[in-house]
């Protein structure tokens, strides 16, 4: 945790929480102790310490307030209502399915446990894809509809690699792995969009 809290340390202050994952809960079990997590003992502070985050857990929901700047750029005046308030699900991710059609389901299934999230990340499968799932929802008197995205994150470790020590893609034989993970774009005309970068 040393080693990536050090990679991120020029988003500290921007990252707004760390999600844990199988491996974390492993190393938990094994150390018995959550200090790599969040701070046990005042003089070692843990991850989310020295990224000034916020330790989520497995899952996370949380509303994300958006002030959109003016015609030149400057950012509005603080004290006013948000411009828009974006609603996040999060979850490590869970399961094991190799195809694209199986991932993407389960992370659909657990998405729609949220039905009032804007946005729903979900990790753990490597498969780095978005997906737009519209909702209905009622409003005004008549159904509209409300369009749910969902955000797969890619991997940050390279699936096959020359070693005489395979990795455990290659030993699972798992199809390799997208680098990277989800942006998202919330616009001024109120659209959300879920770029993924490669």
């Amino acid at each position: 945790f040393r080693v990536a809290s050090e990679l991120l340390a020029p988003l500290r202050g921007r990252i707004l929480g760390a999600i844990l994952g199988n491996h974390e809960l492993s190393y938990i079990r094994k150390a018995g102790a959550l200090s790599f997590y969040t701070c046990e003992d005042p003089k070692t502070p843990g991850f989310c310490e020295r990224l000034g985050c916020a330790p989520f857990g497995y899952s996370a929901r949380l509303d994300v307030s958006i002030w959109f700047g003016d015609e030149k750029g400057r950012r509005r005046k603080s004290g006013r209502e948000p411009d828009r308030i974006v609603r996040f699900g999060a979850h490590h991710g869970a399961g094991g399915a190799i195809t694209p059609g199986g991932k993407l389901n389960r992370a659909l299934a657990w998405g729609g446990i949220w039905q009032d999230c804007d946005v729903v990340f979900w990790a753990h499968s490597h498969a780095m894809t978005d997906w737009i799932q519209p909702r209905l929802f009622k409003g005004d008197g008549c159904a509209r509809d409300h369009q749910y995205h969902v955000g797969l994150t890619g991997g940050y470790n390279r699936a096959y690699y020359p070693s005489i020590i395979p990795s455990y893609a290659e030993r699972g034989a798992y199809p390799p792995t997208a680098i990277g993970s989800p942006v998202v774009r919330c616009l001024s005309n109120g659209r959300t969009r879920v770029e993924i970068s490669t």
